[in-house]
């Protein structure tokens, strides 16, 4: 099967960058809460997320709107405790009561009934199942940006969301994660703007945008153990793309008409060292 196209929107691990990263960190931050559960991975996309949990899980699910999408998870990531389902997210073939954990990373924003978006969350969740659940914050992310996102149907601000949550569930806690130079920052409700994040050279340091874009909510109709706060350095992916931009970089050069004409003139050159250099060698091995 062919690579998934990459809209803009669903994550494809093709050119990795900071919004990997922030995918990446929500995935570690659930890993807290799935060890030994029955998990459903909601709009699981490429699956990369689901597979993550599986390896800790007792059993993932992950769901997909996207026929196309559940092939290429299902081909791509294989394991006997997981499975990929295509079907929507307001009526899945699910039994009641019969998940402990469910996860759903950027969903929300893009149905057009939140409220029974969540009702049916609930009723394949046990009934001290726990839901994560995260969304961009309208202000930061379309706002202040001036930016509006195609995909987006609904988009909450912070205390409309919080407010959304905890008229559907008793218990809530609630995180804002930011990232910046490749690092990604999960806090519960720390006001991100009470920190001064710089940056520069050594000829001009400046203070960089320090505002949160997403909201991660955890939410359980019973107490749960509350996650502590967190970061994803994001160094092994910031190696990777400075090197793919020096393979670029040295690709482009080969490929050049400049190089390849640079080449071929010197070409006498270099098999004229080969011939002086494989004389001297005959040479000096015949004394």
């Amino acid at each position: 099967m062919n690579r998934l196209p990459d809209t803009g929107e669903r994550l494809v691990f093709k050119n990795p960058n900071e919004i990997t990263i922030e995918h990446l960190h929500r995935y570690a931050f659930a890993q807290g809460f799935v060890a030994g559960k029955n998990v459903l991975d909601i709009a699981c996309g490429e699956g990369y997320g689901s597979n993550y949990l599986a390896k800790m899980a007792n059993r993932v699910i992950g769901i997909d709107l996207d026929e196309q999408t559940v092939k290429w998870a299902s081909s791509k990531y294989s394991r006997s405790n997981l499975e990929y389902i295509c079907a929507p997210i307001e009526s899945m073939p699910l039994k009641e009561s019969t998940i402990d954990i469910i996860v759903s990373f950027e969903t929300i924003e893009h149905v057009v009934d939140s409220d029974k978006m969540i009702l049916e969350l609930k009723r394949v969740l046990k009934d001290d199942g726990v839901l994560l659940i995260s969304t961009p914050d309208k202000k930061h992310y379309s706002d202040d940006r001036n930016y509006k996102n195609p995909f987006h149907t609904k988009e909450f601000y912070l205390d409309e969301f919080k407010n959304f949550m905890e008229s559907h569930f008793n218990q809530n806690s609630f995180y804002l994660q930011k990232t910046v130079n490749y690092t990604s920052i999960i806090e519960k409700e720390r006001d991100f703007s009470q920190i001064k994040f710089y940056d520069g050279i050594d000829t001009n340091i400046e203070i960089v945008d320090s505002k949160h874009k997403i909201i991660i909510a955890v939410a359980s109709d019973s107490i749960f153990d509350k996650s502590s706060g967190s970061i994803f350095t994001g160094s092994l992916i910031r190696d990777f793309i400075e090197k793919s931009k020096m393979n670029k970089i040295s690709s482009d050069i080969k490929n050049s008409i400049s190089f390849k004409v640079g080449k071929f003139l010197c070409l006498p050159f270099f098999k004229i060292k080969r011939l002086i250099k494989n004389k001297l060698f005959v040479g000096s091995g015949s004394r």
